[in-house]
């Protein structure tokens, strides 16, 4: 009997270490995405924790974002299915921009509060992106690293209506029902949804355009999926949990 009692703490105690020795990767959901995707962030994070693993599909191409802290920074990597880097993407501080950089943002935000600055690298070009609000409206530029403005976006703010036709002048999130929103959008929100059920629904003003974004859970998996008002898909979310959830991986072969 005590022999047993023995071999009974003996294998609790193995099995206690091998939970502690799982690496990180698998915490994250890291193994359920195709081994070139995993090489690839494994060797951008550098021995980094990952944090975040997801799978998502943008203008109907699957990709796979991860983000995790390297050398101090916030760092998110966006890698196609065969493995190959789309894009980094890093947060910084204003102190860690170049000063061709600092200087456009800072004319661009006219004293603002810089809410974000973030340093991204795609196709060997690199830009950085700031966010700051301004006269109650949300602004995004996109800067080049000789300090060139690229870009300039601004988000409308609540108050600010504007020309827009739609019913949603005044709300920038309403949550609807399946039965109010139009036919085109029900007919895609349904297809994606594959009989689940829709637990949110809600519609937007994004960029002076209405869009539809709607939860459900398919698999065990978490998707948020937004739609276009004439009822286009735009964006396709997968959320990894640790359940297995390698049925997924089927949209990318």
């Amino acid at each position: 009997m005590r022999k047993l009692e023995w071999m009974s703490v003996a294998v609790l105690a193995l099995s206690l270490s091998v939970a502690v020795c799982l690496p990180v990767w698998a915490e994250a959901g890291l193994d359920k995405v195709p081994a070139a995707v995993k090489a690839t962030i494994l060797k951008e994070a550098k021995g980094a924790a990952i944090l975040k693993v997801k799978k998502e599909k943008e203008d109907g191409a699957v990709v796979y974002e991860a983000k995790f802290v390297r050398d101090g920074k916030v760092t998110e990597v966006e890698v196609a299915p065969c493995g190959k880097l789309i894009c980094t993407e890093v947060k910084l501080s204003m102190a860690d921009v170049p000063e061709a950089v600092k200087a456009t943002i800072l004319k661009e935000a006219k004293g603002a509060k810089i809410e974000e600055v973030e340093k991204k690298v795609a196709s060997g070009k690199t830009t950085y992106e700031a966010e700051f609000e301004a006269g109650g409206k949300d602004v995004e530029i996109e800067v080049s690293a000789d300090g060139k403005l690229l870009g300039r976006e601004v988000e409308a703010a609540d108050d600010d209506a504007d020309d827009d036709d739609d019913d949603d002048d005044d709300d920038d999130e309403q949550e609807v029902s399946i039965d109010q929103v139009p036919a085109a959008v029900k007919a895609t929100i349904l297809k994606e949804a594959k009989g689940a059920k829709i637990k949110e629904i809600e519609k937007e003003n994004k960029h002076g355009k209405t869009v539809y974004e709607a939860e459900f859970v398919v698999d065990g998996k978490e998707i948020e999926i937004t739609v276009a008002a004439d009822g286009k898909l735009l964006k396709r979310e997968v959320e990894d949990d640790d359940d297995d959830d390698d049925d997924d991986d089927d949209d990318d072969k």
